[in-house]
């Protein structure tokens, strides 16, 4: 049986030490962990199959005391995770994650709801992207390439 091989970056630009990363493959969490400062790489691989799977980037941990707010109301400080590099069978991915994914958040609880947006590469505040994809992955990759 043919093997998909996920990998991706995960980078905290900041100090913070409290912030965590869990990655899905549908159902069966691959990676959880407070990502201290740094680059760090992470793959996985997983049995081909012709379904539709979903991966899952969950960001977990930030608090407010993780930004830092100036009188007037204005961010001067963030902590924040950048998921860069996000590859399938190692055919980058990153402009399809942003066209074809969402991140779904609550601004860390500012928003009564949460809502939906496009995935540029940066997690800002706790929630979710996900990126729905089918095998095998190289007919997928050619029809949304």
């Amino acid at each position: 049986m043919q093997k998909v091989r996920i990998s991706l970056d995960i980078t905290n630009p900041s100090e913070s030490h409290n912030i965590g990363i869990e990655l899905r493959l549908d159902d069966i969490k691959f990676f959880d962990s407070i990502v201290s400062p740094g680059t760090h790489h992470v793959v996985h691989e997983f049995d081909e199959d012709e379904k539709e799977h979903c991966l899952y980037i969950v960001m977990k941990g930030k608090t407010q005391a993780d930004t830092q707010i100036d009188d007037q109301g204005n961010i001067i400080g963030d902590a924040v995770i950048d998921i860069k590099n996000i590859a399938l069978d190692e055919i980058n991915i990153d402009q399809l994650i942003s066209e074809l994914g969402q991140y779904i958040h609550d601004g860390n609880g500012t928003d009564p709801v949460e809502s939906i947006h496009r995935f540029y590469g940066h997690l800002g505040c706790n929630g979710r992207v996900q990126l729905k994809f089918a095998c095998p992955v190289y007919l997928w990759l050619l029809e949304n390439m």
